[in-house]
């Protein structure tokens, strides 16, 4: 199997640690979603690029980028539209503006970000 820009994927025995385990049904019918998705995110991330935006990091179906401040709507509709030439269509997008000294922080990750901290903060103390 293969996406339109040549992503493959052969659906063959893999190994767990305990036993050797064939596909599943849903994750051969998973792959032309997840691939093609993967596949557009590559091409917004060349248009956003090609336009001048810094991007920082990808995150599964998103772009973060880094803009100064006086041209960060432009930036963000700029992002847009690069999913408007991607698609076809225009995308829901969410858009997340987070101003220095400020971090963008998923309210999931919020327990492992402080416990990362916790043990940084642990170490500075330490003499190596």
């Amino acid at each position: 199997m293969a996406t339109k820009f040549g992503w493959k994927w052969r659906p063959v025995p893999y190994c767990t640690a305990y036993r050797i385990d064939q596909p599943s049904a849903r994750s051969i019918q998973n792959f032309h979603c997840q691939a093609s998705g993967g596949e557009m995110l590559r091409a917004a991330a060349v248009l956003v690029w090609l336009a001048g935006i810094e991007i920082v990091h990808t995150m599964h179906d998103a772009l973060m980028i880094l803009a100064p401040l006086e041209r960060l709507d432009e930036a963000v509709a700029r992002m847009i539209t690069a999913g408007r030439v991607i698609t076809g269509f225009d995308l829901t997008v969410d858009v997340t503006r987070v101003r220095s000294p400020r971090r963008y922080l998923d309210e999931g990750r919020a327990p492992t970000w402080r416990r990362t901290m916790g043990i940084l903060r642990g170490l500075r103390g330490v003499q190596s």
